[in-house]
């Protein structure tokens, strides 16, 4: 097929399949991609379907793998002292708390003693830090 672009004449073509319609004709429909210039759209019986053009480019950046978020060593240590401490509040509430230090729950900015204010509030007695464990259900 033609590239409907660039007019290129090399086989744009990478993969077709064929559909019966409820009246009985047989329809083609066509995976097109330009070698030339990269644009990439479909057709049914040769002819293109305007609403499909999109480059090849934009299709491969739209499906390559997220981009890793760098975190600083501060926010990283933060994150981990979360996660510490919903696991505790998890193990406290299916009554799984194996030791005393699961009821303590650290700062998670100073690591001093921290107490639960009303469920899911604590407040740090050294630096009076505050925060809020939200649970999500799965």
């Amino acid at each position: 097929m033609i590239c409907v672009k660039c007019d290129s004449n090399e086989d744009a073509n990478f993969f077709q399949e064929t559909f019966e319609c409820k009246c009985g004709e047989t329809m083609l429909f066509e995976y097109n991609l330009c070698p030339d210039c990269g644009l990439m759209w479909r057709s049914i019986n040769h002819e293109p379907m305007e609403d499909s053009y999109v480059h090849h480019d934009d299709m491969m950046s739209f499906m390559a793998p997220p981009q890793v978020i760098s975190v600083t060593e501060e926010e990283l240590d933060v994150l981990k002292k979360m996660e510490e401490e919903m696991i505790k509040a998890d193990k406290v509430d299916k009554g799984e708390a194996s030791s005393m230090t699961d009821y303590i729950h650290k700062c998670l900015q100073c690591r001093a003693v921290a107490h639960e204010t009303t469920p899911g509030h604590y407040e740090c007695t050294e630096c009076d830090f505050s925060w809020e464990m939200v649970k999500f259900d799965d």
